[in-house]
């Protein structure tokens, strides 16, 4: 596995977890990705984690953490 945790969705609540995490872990291992492209370079910048898309996150990670509000649980 390239990450050691992915994050899909990042916004207030994801954001908080992932921000949690990468104080317990080298935030380089992690790998974000969220439709607001600008937070997640954002944060990528702020964190040094890896910035991706969500085909990579998920098929590189070995934990995934969702972050998504209940009615885009489908879609994602």
């Amino acid at each position: 596995m390239k990450y050691n945790a992915g994050f899909i969705g990042v916004g207030n609540m994801g954001g908080a977890l992932f921000m949690a995490a990468c104080e317990a872990e080298n935030a380089s291992t992690l790998s974000i990705f969220d439709t607001n492209a600008q937070k997640c370079e954002e944060l990528s910048k702020q964190t040094g984690a890896v910035s991706t898309d969500i085909a990579d996150l998920v098929a590189n990670s070995r934990l995934v953490f969702l972050g998504v509000k209940p009615n885009f649980i489908k879609s994602v």
